[in-house]
């Protein structure tokens, strides 16, 4: 199951609002904007910019709320999809 991290007073509102639109099931991970919560060395782990929101999808880890939104639209089928360009 997708995770993000994050919550919907910030930017990761636009990642929880695509994935809706999609119809993925995924798992909120609470994390406020405060550094104490960021600056842990668990999710330093994960994004070591320290900043929300963040997407892992298996081993895959994605930070960025456009550049999830990015892969969303182009790994997963749905309204949202969309094909990757060709050169």
């Amino acid at each position: 199951m997708l995770q993000v991290y994050g919550n919907p007073k910030s930017r990761a509102m636009r990642c929880l609002w695509m994935l809706e639109e999609m119809g993925e099931p995924y798992q909120l991970i609470e994390k406020s904007t405060r550094t104490e919560e960021l600056q842990s060395a668990e999710y330093l782990r994960l994004n070591q910019n320290a900043r929300i929101p963040t997407l892992v999808d298996g081993n895959l880890v994605l930070w960025e709320s456009m550049a999830i939104n990015l892969y969303l639209a182009q790994k997963y089928a749905g309204p949202m999809h969309c094909m990757i360009p060709k050169c």
